[in-house]
């Protein structure tokens, strides 16, 4: 590319909800035959399941609860090394009070953003004083899992004691003698183009006009070459037409700039 111009090629691209999209199943163990198992406060069980090949927005998780009268928290946790790392997203606390097996379904407060090809933790903790049982998966050779193309589950489980209403700060017990029960459901992410325009005065201009009401982060980088130093130029809500504009006023500033939109 001609190096005349303050900006070479600038490859954006930007993930968002497209207006119809549905959530749809993305994992599941539910079609196991569950076990109930009695736990106590402040007992916590995570199962670990790998996403496909495309960004998705998390939707609910739904888990399969037995006789149970306690306060049931749910969370995503990022994997570390092969264990429960830090939270991802807190879905929220549910009293659980029943005489059988159920399915409860936890949503998260905000947008959480899942990577493509990434390995998350789902995680379910009492946090109350009382005891209560969950439905779980004790027969290794029973396992099962249903998921779409790409993604995936895998029969380990990490148990540990949290404080209080919160999670252990490290899981201390691994194996395959239970499992979480439970499905993820996910919304699929779409694609704006988003178009690059110098401006009089050596300014870029950035705008979109497809896509709907969910905030992003426009980035800069000066090169490519890894390991690839992107640094956060500001952060807009894209109007519910879905069109916007992010204007580079520092753009002059640098022989040349590369740019990129992402999600919080």
């Amino acid at each position: 590319m001609s190096g005349s111009f303050r900006t070479a090629l600038l490859i954006l691209t930007l993930f968002i909800l497209p207006p119809l999209a549905r959530a749809e199943r993305i994992v599941s163990t539910l079609t196991n035959d569950l076990t109930d198992v009695s736990t106590a406060m402040p007992f916590w069980l995570a199962s670990p399941f790998s996403t496909d090949p495309n960004y998705r927005f998390l939707s609910s998780v739904t888990v399969g609860l037995g006789f149970a009268n306690a306060a049931v928290n749910v969370r995503l946790f990022a994997d570390n090394g092969g264990q429960p790392g830090a939270t991802v997203a807190d879905l929220g606390t549910q009293v659980v009070t029943q005489q059988m097996t159920s399915l409860w379904t936890f949503t998260p407060a905000v947008r959480v953003l899942l990577n493509p090809s990434t390995t998350y933790w789902v995680g379910l903790g009492n946090v109350s004083t009382n005891p209560f049982t969950f439905s779980a998966i004790l027969d290794p050779s029973k396992f099962t899992f249903a998921a779409v193309p790409g993604a995936s589950m895998t029969n380990l489980v990490a148990t540990g004691s949290g404080s209080g209403p919160n999670p252990p700060a490290q899981f201390d017990s691994f194996g395959t003698n239970a499992v979480l029960p439970f499905e993820l459901d996910a919304e699929a992410t779409g694609l704006a183009v988003l178009t690059i325009q110098p401006q009089p005065g050596g300014v870029i201009k950035i705008s979109s006009t497809n896509g709907s009401g969910y905030p992003h982060i426009i980035q800069a980088a000066t090169n490519l070459d890894p390991p690839v130093v992107w640094q956060n130029l500001g952060s807009n809500a894209l109007a519910p037409s879905g069109a916007w504009e992010f204007t580079d006023v520092n753009a002059t500033d640098y022989p040349r700039r590369f740019y990129r939109s992402t999600v919080p």
